[in-house]
């Protein structure tokens, strides 16, 4: 998600059912482990991400995620160093 999260950043994320596109979630994946994204559509119980680096893709971004799959929606950032 560079360039807005970094590495050495701590993230407030909280558990919520109230997503919307643009929000910042972190998800779980089962071959990723959690990932941090950005929601690019919600329809039903299904969301679409993709990331913040124009220049990266990343293979989750062609993926569908269940709602039940997002460990939270990230409310704060701090960076330690």
């Amino acid at each position: 998600m560079l360039p807005n999260f970094k590495s050495n950043q701590l993230v407030l994320a909280v558990k919520t059912k109230n997503l919307y596109v643009n929000d910042v979630v972190i998800l779980s994946t089962s071959d990723s482990g959690e990932i941090i994204k950005r929601i690019s559509s919600i329809e039903d119980n299904h969301i679409k991400v993709t990331g913040d680096n124009t220049e990266y893709n990343s293979r989750h971004y062609s993926e569908i995620f269940n709602t039940d799959n997002v460990i939270g929606k990230v409310f704060f950032k701090i960076s330690l160093f």
